[in-house]
């Protein structure tokens, strides 16, 4: 614990620990590629490539640094991570306004939690999901939706 104590000390393990959320959280942007590519090409549903890239949750890092770090920390990191996510992914400059406003409303929404029990629930199951009447639908959202109007 006396390496807290010196703000030097202190102000490095912060960046230490934003490099490790940043460098997690591209994993998984890299794995949501992979994952992204194989769904498009034999996925069990008609899900497109978009549904995962859209669905990689990298508002989470954002959250994590707000959380532990502040949220004056959390907006240049959810910058950094829209940027370098647009990168990896090669998209174009809607996924990088997607990405920016995802992980700035996420680190907006968890600013004034100060306890990280409310981070864990945030991730707790829906009992609605669970429901007999209650079905969880996969796909691309358009076609799906698409779908079931011409099926209503």
């Amino acid at each position: 614990m006396h390496l807290l104590r010196h703000p030097r000390n202190a102000a490095l393990l912060g960046l230490l620990f934003i490099a490790i959320v940043l460098a997690v959280f591209f994993l998984v942007a890299q794995l949501s590629v992979f994952l992204a590519e194989s769904l498009a090409e034999r996925g069990p549903a008609d899900m497109g490539a978009a549904s995962v890239i859209y669905g990689t949750p990298l508002a989470s890092g954002s959250m994590i640094i707000c959380l532990f770090l502040g949220f004056e920390l959390a907006l240049p990191c959810a910058a950094l991570m829209a940027v370098l996510t647009t990168i990896i992914f090669q998209a174009d400059f809607t996924l990088l306004i997607y990405f920016l406003i995802n992980g700035t409303m996420a680190a907006y929404w968890i600013r004034n939690c100060r306890e990280r029990k409310v981070f864990i629930k945030a991730g707790i199951d829906n009992p609605l999901f669970y429901r007999d009447n209650t079905m969880m639908l996969l796909g691309d959202a358009k076609k799906m939706t698409e779908s079931i109007v011409k099926a209503m």
